[in-house]
């Protein structure tokens, strides 16, 4: 009898055990699509952008150098050549921020906010510590998406005039508050993980945890914790 209890008990011990370990492994080919697709994405962002750069931002400026030279007036079409290198610009820049592989996620993330207050009025109020400590590309690059799509969110749907973003470093890890004064939204309405999907996607990338918070009238908060190692 005893002998029927222990064989019985193990037995489901390693059915348990089984269900358990294909579990594990499902997570873990789950997390290897995700990074694959992160990072297959910002591979070709990057190789878009190279291309905008290099090849037809060059030979639009070649182009403007010919019709500044041909004489004649052509103040139209020169005004429309430059606001065309400019946009060709602004959007290399925006799929693959030259600043963050140079310096590093603070200096992209001035960039970034500099750029989002002078273009769109939004007012963003930024704070870090002095001594910060250097991420592999990738997980920088995560990160500084997760603070674009945050922007444009807000730019979007949030109406807001000012977001804060206040960053620390605490027991090896990386913590992001991340707040607008927009109208917020309703956490339980059907579409409202729809603008938070990258940003979810992001964070489970880089192993980390967050907390998105909203109600109508009061705004959008994202609190985030990312391990500083992989």
């Amino acid at each position: 009898m005893i002998g029927s209890i222990y064989a019985l008990s193990h037995s489901r011990r390693k059915v348990v055990e089984t269900e358990q370990e294909k579990a594990r492994i499902l997570v873990e080919e789950q997390n290897k699509l995700l990074r694959a697709t992160i990072e297959g994405s910002e591979r070709e962002r990057k190789m878009i952008s190279e291309e905008l750069h290099d090849q037809i931002n060059a030979q639009l400026t070649v182009v403007r150098m010919a019709v500044a030279q041909n004489g004649g007036d052509n103040s139209s079409a020169l005004e429309t050549l430059d606001a065309t290198i400019q946009d060709l610009r602004s959007i290399s820049r925006e799929l693959m921020p030259p600043v963050l592989e140079r310096f590093g996620l603070l200096d992209a993330l001035d960039d970034l906010f500099d750029r989002v207050e002078s273009q769109t009025g939004l007012a963003i109020e930024f704070e870090a510590p002095e001594e910060w400590v250097e991420f592999k590309v990738n997980r920088d690059l995560a990160l500084y998406r997760i603070l674009q799509e945050f922007i444009q969110n807000t730019l979007k749907y949030g109406q807001a005039k000012q977001i804060c973003v206040k960053v620390d470093i605490v027991d090896n890890t990386v913590n992001f508050s991340i707040t607008d004064d927009g109208v917020g939204f309703d956490m339980n309405a059907v579409d409202a993980g729809l603008g938070t999907r990258n940003i979810k996607s992001r964070v489970e990338y880089l192993n980390g945890s967050y907390k998105l918070w909203s109600e109508p009238g009061k705004g959008v908060s994202l609190q985030m914790t990312v391990p500083l190692e992989d």
